[in-house]
């Protein structure tokens, strides 16, 4: 009698249409979506800016107060000011001061010479 399986016929293995690891793993996950909320978004740089604000707002009630204290303003101006410095690169570009980019020599027989000094990089 010849060893193995006859044409057509199955000898062990998964059953078709049995989910293999990958499906069970994916459907897992999507099951655990489901069921954990969504953890907010944290922003770092909107939370600065809340900050900001609250140091600002602080310093403005301080104000209204018929007594108001000089040396707490100072501390909530100078905190508000060092936040707002520290988050004002992500929202602002630095200026930069601008060398001119050639230079033009008029030679005396009339005729003009023109030195590029900065790449198209440099721009």
């Amino acid at each position: 009698m010849p060893a193995g399986a006859k044409p057509g016929e199955r000898r062990g293995g998964r059953a078709k249409g049995a989910p293999n690891k990958r499906t069970i793993g994916e459907a897992y996950f999507r099951e655990q979506a489901k069921v954990q909320p969504k953890a907010e978004h944290f922003d770092s740089l909107e939370q600065m800016r809340a900050i900001a604000k609250l140091f600002i707002g602080m310093a403005a009630q301080e104000q209204r107060e018929a007594k108001p204290d000089r040396k707490w303003l100072k501390e909530l101006g100078d905190s508000a000011a060092k936040t707002l410095a520290y988050i004002l690169p992500f929202e602002h570009r630095r200026l930069a001061t601008l060398e001119p980019a050639m230079e033009t020599v008029v030679k005396p027989d009339g005729s003009v010479h023109v030195t590029i000094t900065r790449t198209d990089s440099e721009l």
